[in-house]
């Protein structure tokens, strides 16, 4: 675009330069006016001619920065067959560009246009763009795919802090780092290097507002290339791995297998003086972990459930059986006292 631009201006400044016959352009000092496009059409008198105007930036509507601009005026042709015509403004804030038929009574919007710098990186929002292509206060648009370039935008307070966004793609097989931004200050994510594996991770700061990476930023959550989610651990073997406290309203546990078979005809309930054995050598219920095969494992909250439910439902069929026997006992009681009062 740099070089578009350079010609453009090349050949309308020699075309003016010949035209006049001169070694200097004529700028006017039209400050306080903003005609419209059909000031410069055929029925103004004055079609074909390229202006330089000497303007206050607020009389034109322009963005940018200063009070004063120059504007360039090109009226192409003298009427909407040709299209339409073009303007530029020049101030302390950039570039800008505008454009309206010869027959409209207002000028389009003004639009900046894109330049790059000596590095060539092009800025929006920015005059030191760092990266091929920066935006202020927003994001960039990352290259994917192998050798791409790292691309950088930052979302800065005065006092330098604020949110980083960073998209980057890969260097040859490996996976390049990404950021983007967290509240004052902090890189909130980033990936590792792996052979097009790595993990994402999201990053916070305990301190300071250096936006750049210090020793005050810590790991909270990590994805990694297979998909498992690790919460307070960087080595997550589940889909989520937890190394924390967790708090919820409810919790839902799809469960295929449930423990009501107990109550089936035919089920084998451990006679009581064998189960009163086998605590006294495990000292725990039978199927039911030991305490360090769950500090070693941990416990499947689906699977414990079901199998707690077992207990309860064997201790019921025991409970019942011993009301049985007691009803019987009581029987018999009630028997041997009628009969010892004859």
């Amino acid at each position: 675009m740099k070089i578009i631009i350079s010609i453009v201006f090349s050949v309308l400044l020699s075309n003016i330069i010949i035209a006049q016959s001169a070694t200097d352009v004529n700028i006017h000092d039209t400050r306080s006016s903003n005609p419209s496009p059909s000031n410069f059409s055929s029925t103004s008198g004055n079609p074909f001619k390229v202006r330089f105007d000497f303007k206050e930036r607020g009389v034109l509507g322009v963005p940018g920065s200063s009070n004063y601009s120059t504007l360039m005026t090109i009226p192409q042709w003298n009427d909407n067959s040709g299209d339409k015509m073009h303007q530029l403004n020049f101030n302390n804030g950039g570039i800008f560009y505008r454009q309206g038929l010869p027959s409209a009574t207002s000028w389009e919007n003004w639009q900046k246009l894109v330049i790059e710098n000596e590095s060539g990186n092009v800025g929006v929002g920015t005059q030191t763009p760092n990266s091929k292509f920066s935006l202020a206060n927003s994001i960039d648009y990352g290259v994917h795919g192998p050798n791409a370039t790292s691309l950088e935008a930052r979302n800065l307070n005065n006092n330098g802090t604020g949110g980083y966004i960073q998209i980057s793609g890969y260097t040859g097989n490996t996976v390049a780092s990404y950021q983007f931004g967290g509240i004052s200050g902090g890189k909130s994510t980033n990936i590792g290097d792996g052979n097009y594996g790595g993990y994402l991770s999201f990053w916070t700061t305990s301190s300071g507002n250096n936006i750049e990476w210090n020793s005050s930023f810590h790991e909270r959550l990590r994805i990694t290339n297979i998909g498992n989610v690790g919460i307070g651990t960087t080595t997550p073997t589940e889909k989520l791995s937890v190394n924390g406290n967790i708090r919820a309203k409810k919790l839902i546990v799809s469960q295929q297998n449930w423990s009501d078979y107990v109550f089936y005809k035919g089920y084998k309930l451990r006679p009581l003086n064998e189960l009163e054995k086998y605590i006294e050598k495990y000292q725990h219920l039978p199927d039911v972990p030991s305490t360090k095969e769950v500090q070693s494992k941990g416990i499947n909250v689906g699977d414990t459930q079901a199998l707690l439910l077992k207990k309860i439902e064997e201790l019921t069929l025991y409970i019942i059986d011993l009301k049985n026997v007691q009803d019987q006992l009581v029987q018999k009681v009630n028997k041997i006292e009628k009969e010892s009062y004859k």
